[in-house]
């Protein structure tokens, strides 16, 4: 099984790992820091969906991908992480560890006149070379 992220340590041994194989033990930190993840948007590194459902979401949430480093740098500095762990691409042929937060933030309504609370959910990956972001998942709550 191939590995595309920068991260390499102990992956699935099978593109059939359970959840609980999946997950990536790291003391509840990220394994991608803040200053690594900025750095990379900063350095202009290619983001890229890593999986159709991902590629389906932003097309349902209306973004696009131009909107991603904005958005990754709001979820680095103010979002929570979750976990991290292992996700397989849409082939099933490739793995990438990737860190999983959500971002939480309010929402003006032009049409209501108020903020309303949003949430994201957002896994990501940085490929080996550090030039690119693996977007593996964008959805709100429940989706």
């Amino acid at each position: 099984m191939k590995i595309v992220s920068k991260y390499t340590e102990s992956p699935p041994l099978s593109n059939k790992a359970t959840d609980k194989e999946r997950f990536i033990r790291n003391s509840g930190n990220p394994i991608y820091s803040k200053d690594e993840v900025i750095e990379a948007i900063r350095s202009n590194a290619k983001i890229a969906p890593y999986t159709e459902r991902c590629i389906n979401n932003l097309s349902i949430l209306n973004l696009e991908i131009k909107d991603m480093p904005e958005l990754l740098m709001k979820v680095v500095n103010s979002g929570e992480h979750i976990n991290s762990q292992w996700c397989l691409n849409t082939k099933g042929t490739t793995w990438a560890a990737s860190d999983s937060y959500v971002y939480r933030y309010e929402h003006y309504i032009e049409h209501i006149h108020k903020y309303l609370p949003c949430e994201y959910y957002v896994k990501f990956a940085i490929g080996k070379t550090g030039n690119i972001i693996l977007l593996v998942q964008i959805h709100q709550p429940g989706c």
